[in-house]
């Protein structure tokens, strides 16, 4: 048992969870940048006989320290949910989970570490201003589309002050107008 094992009483959970039957633990793990591709990966490898996919994207289980995003999982409270992930996993050659935060997490290369001694980390970077690119086309469809609000203020800073009035759609507003959100006092020095 791993000194990740020991601290989290996997092994005892696993037993009074009914999980010894997990045989299988993650030995590979996608990490990377949003908008890195890593979806794609992951969908990829899903679809590959050989690999066993967790059948949640993102538990995000090492990175107990990175802070936002909808977490599945909680490292020191849920390893049963967890090693449940993978409780599927029969004769595959590489059992895997994708979480981009390990990437930013600077807690998850010793966690992963003392859970799988060898683990396959596979990283996704991407050129930064593409990134941002991605971003501004997602959240620029997204409030077209009228899925999403909840952007507003990032698609402010990357659009609003370079687009022409006939390209920024309908129901957002130029910054400092009525019922849109002040920026400024977030741009301010205390």
């Amino acid at each position: 048992m791993g000194r990740a094992d020991e601290r989290l009483g996997i092994a005892a959970q696993d037993s009074a969870c009914g999980l010894d039957h997990v045989s299988r633990r993650p030995d590979t793990f996608i990490v990377g940048a949003p908008k890195a591709g890593t979806t794609s990966l992951y969908a990829y490898l899903e679809g590959h006989p050989d690999v066993f996919m967790s059948p949640v994207k993102e538990p995000g289980y090492f990175a107990p320290d990175v802070i936002g995003g909808s977490r599945k999982t909680v490292y020191g409270e849920d390893a049963d949910r967890y090693l449940a992930l993978f409780a599927d996993a029969r004769n595959e050659k590489r059992v895997s989970e994708a979480s981009t935060r390990y990437l930013v997490s600077p807690r998850a290369p010793s966690l992963i570490s003392d859970f799988q001694p060898a683990p396959r980390i596979i990283v996704m970077l991407r050129n930064p201003i593409d990134v941002i690119e991605s971003v501004e086309f997602g959240l620029m469809d997204a409030i077209e589309s009228g899925t999403s609000n909840r952007h507003l203020p990032s698609y402010h800073l990357f659009t609003i002050s370079r687009a022409s009035p006939r390209e920024v759609p309908s129901r957002v507003r130029p910054p400092g107008a009525p019922g849109t959100p002040d920026l400024a006092p977030a741009c301010r020095s205390p």
